[in-house]
């Protein structure tokens, strides 16, 4: 059963023993996040203001202000289902499976002439339009990706003793451009994928007794609301570039209401303490500096940041993590992707280094996603640091 809605694709997937004729009809649609503008100037305003070490540079610099001019262009109501790449690159689209595979391929195959980059994106045009159509191999079609996809998510879940995947659902929030069902539960494929993070730190970290978490770089804020679906009791505080910041704001203001500070209230922070439990806090970069300690059993994470960034700014970061934070987990690239300073790429030393010998890694793995193995495209993988004890 498939449904077209507001340029989203919906599918309903049935796992046994649950045929799919026994499913109640879906109940999808697509929902607009708030719009704020004078929020947003405002916090473009006090980032501007800030550090300029909290600012972007490079090609970080060039995105963030793509972004903004986006926010104002189109503004929040579809902003998940936009075809805009920059969005992709920040966590903030949710399109199919097969949007962008042109372009992967193309980076891993030079050698495609324009004629083949046509027939290829005309054959994923017809696999998208019917997901039930077997165009793949073994007789397989669109809906196998989604339910095998799905089906890894929830048992890499269980094999790593992490809550199960039926605890959380997507959101209609921004209109995400792709949606399936599984047992009449929605997810979109970022939504596993944050999941999956969570399960690969979840043998090493103890999420029932973190006190709170702080995140560097959370794009839409996926992974926070996925963490608090599953740890509501969880304080989060997220810090993150000013459109960005703008967007994982409303996003989350509309997914979990009075649980999102108010950062016309949190901007006049000197410092930041740990949360009260269940709150989340969108901060600016330009806060991070007033993040304060005791440590107390909170976790740093951070997921696809660093990779863009020089290791001063990387610096910045994690040894402010280290004076605040019990425990760290970062999903990076292990070779570095700053192309504009290579000399100064962030690698997996640098990450050791900048949290001090206080810090002992304990995980470090290659990056699993539902769809695809992370060592084939940017060589992402896993880490997870614990203070050590004396």
């Amino acid at each position: 059963m498939t449904k077209e809605k507001d340029a989203a694709m919906i599918i309903q997937i049935a796992l046994d023993p649950r045929p799919e004729e026994a499913l109640p009809s879906l109940t999808w649609t697509p929902m607009p996040i708030t719009e704020d503008p004078a929020l947003l100037e405002c916090m473009v305003e006090d980032w501007l203001k800030g550090p300029p070490e909290y600012r972007p540079h490079g090609i970080w610099a060039t995105q963030t202000q793509q972004i903004y001019d986006l926010i104002l262009a189109q503004g929040l109501a579809s902003i998940r289902s936009s075809p805009e790449v920059v969005l992709r690159a920040c966590g903030i689209q949710c399109l199919s499976p097969l949007f962008g595979v042109l372009e992967e391929a193309a980076k891993e195959y030079q050698q495609f002439t324009a004629a083949e980059q046509a027939l290829v994106t005309q054959f994923y045009a017809l696999a998208g339009r019917d997901p039930r159509k077997f165009l793949f191999p073994h007789q397989t079609c669109l809906i196998d990706i989604d339910t095998n996809a799905w089906r890894l998510a929830a048992l890499y879940g269980q094999v790593h003793g992490a809550l199960p995947l039926t605890r959380i659902q997507a959101s209609p929030l921004g209109a995400p451009g792709y949606v399936f069902f599984v047992n009449n539960i929605p997810y979109t494929h970022d939504v596993l994928d944050a999941y999956m993070r969570y399960a690969t730190a979840a043998p090493h970290l103890d999420f029932s007794a973190c006190t709170g978490l702080v995140e560097i770089g959370p794009g839409c804020g996926i992974q926070a609301d996925v963490l608090h679906q599953l740890f509501p009791q969880l304080s989060l505080a997220l810090f993150e570039l000013a459109p960005q910041q703008y967007v994982c704001t409303q996003y989350l203001k509309g997914r979990f209401g009075a649980a999102v500070l108010d950062y016309r209230e949190t901007r006049r922070w000197t410092t930041i303490p740990p949360l009260v439990p269940g709150t989340i806090g969108v901060f600016g970069t330009w806060q991070f500096p007033f993040l304060a300690g005791p440590p107390g059993g909170r976790f740093g994470w951070s997921s696809a940041t660093f990779g863009e960034m020089s290791r001063p700014e990387v610096a910045g970061y994690l040894q402010r993590f280290s004076a605040v934070v019990d425990a760290v987990y970062l999903c990076q690239t292990s070779r570095g992707k700053m192309v504009y300073c290579p000399e100064d790429r962030v690698t997996e030393e640098v990450f050791t280094g900048y949290l001090g010998p206080t810090f002992q890694k304990v995980w470090d793995g290659r990056t699993q996603r539902a769809t695809r193995v992370e060592h084939e495209i940017g060589f992402y993988r896993d880490y997870v640091f614990r203070r050590q004890t004396a």
